[in-house]
């Protein structure tokens, strides 16, 4: 299990954004292979911000403990949602944003952390990858 180091013995509460479903579906299956954590996978803005939405109208408790968020989203790119999520809902404004993105060079770090994000993973993903953030940010059990 991942224990949150903010709210103990909780479960860690993942997003995912992505759009390539394939990419979205490897991320989701490693964590919960490997994980005991709680995970949402979306494929758009949209959805990522319904997805938020939502869970401010149910008064829900427990908002996302870490959000994996491609950088490259049609609409809108990953970091201009990332600052959007950190400016509106202040339940996450701590939360830590991981980038993923498919091409190094495509990274502007200085924008990407003046926006929020806090680490850059370059695809593809690798539990190797994942355990690096996880280690950082969580307790880790496997």
């Amino acid at each position: 299990m991942i224990e949150n180091k903010r709210a103990s013995n909780k479960k860690v509460k993942i997003l995912i954004v992505d759009d390539d479903r394939v990419c979205l579906e490897a991320i989701k299956q490693l964590l919960l292979n490997h994980y005991q954590c709680d995970v949402d996978a979306v494929d758009s803005v949209e959805k990522a911000l319904n997805r938020i939405y939502e869970m401010e109208l149910q008064w829900q408790p427990k908002w996302y403990d870490l959000i994996f968020m491609d950088i490259n989203l049609p609409i809108l790119k990953g970091d201009l949602l990332t600052k959007i999520i950190k400016e509106t809902e202040s339940n996450m404004e701590k939360t830590p944003v991981i980038a993923i993105t498919g091409s190094e060079t495509s990274v502007n770090k200085k924008l990407f952390f003046d926006r929020g994000i806090v680490e850059i993973i370059i695809k593809p993903v690798t539990i190797e990858k994942l355990n690096t953030v996880i280690k950082k940010y969580f307790c880790m059990e496997r």
